[in-house]
């Protein structure tokens, strides 16, 4: 990693508006900053191409109010600020008790000093951890050009087994396949006004060299995460290589909706696998009107979750690595002990 940051004009903007406003004006050379986690290192990396060139002004959207609020809105919503900080979701009293996926995740994301200053957008809109995206000497698909170069290299650990496009590498968010599993919305701010889209339409795939349908001038404002149920099982579960802190090998979260023992709805995502984090559509399906009386049962619905999955050389641990933490998601989610 190179130390020192290029220089840059600073910005700091006391709402949305006039983020979103000097955002636009400077565009594609302006970026966001929250936490700086992410952006800051790519930056002393030099981490740029055609596609992606070295931002020249950095935005301080921190004191922007509105993006720090974590709030239930008058009809049942959660509502998490772009830059609350992963550790106030994590111990967030309300998201423990009721929304506990998102607590697990949050609280899986690297070390309390990191999560202390990393935020949810920031953690929503990381980019690749692949080191040829990372390293300032390859012009890889992500950053401009033709090829990626992890295709024929080091593509262990850190990249897909699933959706394979240009890139393969596995997208990093913790966070993300939470959200995906209790169908949550993302509200985007640019100087057109404001929209709100679902997650599950949020992200890009490995055809794409832009990550999420975010514009160089947009802005997250929050994500907002509907009403939940006492009759709701949750979870989430992560392997990595090492515990004490990591990005995922594979990640997973899951919402179902139990009558009983009999699963009457379920949402299942999971990231670390692909260049985007996706929702497992047949396992759904699978686990629907099903009897969970046991970790075994639950072990035959999913066996074949990664039947379709394009390995190479090597990632192929990753398709057991990923049953495994499906599994345990879904037994603790269940509430069944896990093998």
């Amino acid at each position: 990693m190179l130390c020192e940051l290029p220089s840059f004009a600073y910005a700091e903007p006391s709402t949305v508006e006039e983020a979103v406003k000097i955002l636009d004006i400077h565009k594609p050379y302006a970026k966001a900053l929250a936490g700086g986690t992410e952006l800051l290192n790519l930056m002393k990396d030099r981490v740029s191409g055609s596609s992606q060139p070295l931002p020249k002004v950095l935005v301080n959207v921190k004191k922007i109010r509105e993006l720090k609020e974590v709030y239930v809105s008058g009809d049942g919503w959660l509502v998490l600020g772009a830059a609350a900080t992963l550790e106030e979701v994590a111990a967030n009293s309300f998201v423990k008790a009721v929304y506990h996926v998102l607590s697990e995740a949050c609280s899986s994301v690297a070390t309390q000093q990191i999560r202390s200053v990393a935020t949810v957008g920031g953690n929503l809109c990381q980019r690749p951890w692949c080191w040829y995206f990372r390293h300032p000497y390859f012009d890889c698909f992500k950053k401009g050009g033709k090829l990626c170069y992890a295709v024929a290299g080091e593509h262990q650990h850190h990249f897909s087994v699933m959706n394979l496009g240009v890139c393969i590498a596995g997208h990093p968010s913790d966070l993300a396949p939470a959200l995906l599993a209790l169908d949550a919305n993302i509200q985007i701010a640019s100087v057109k006004g404001r929209r709100k889209i679902p997650v599950s339409e949020f992200y890009l795939d490995g055809r794409s060299q832009q990550d999420t349908v975010l514009d160089t001038a947009d802005l997250i404002v929050n994500v907002q995460v509907p009403p939940t149920t006492q009759r709701r099982g949750m979870a989430f579960a992560k392997a990595r290589l090492r515990d004490t802190w990591d990005f995922a090998m594979a990640n997973a979260a899951a919402v179902l909706e139990l009558d009983g023992r009999t699963c009457v709805g379920a949402r299942v995502a999971m990231g670390g696998l692909s260049p985007y984090p996706f929702r497992l559509r047949k396992v759904e399906a699978a686990l629907e009107g099903e009897n969970l009386e046991s970790s075994l049962s639950l072990y035959r619905l999913i066996k074949q979750a990664f039947s379709d999955a394009k390995t190479l050389p090597m990632t192929r641990e990753k398709k057991n690595i990923g049953t495994a933490v499906l599994l345990e998601t879904l037994c603790r989610a269940a509430g069944l002990p896990v093998f």
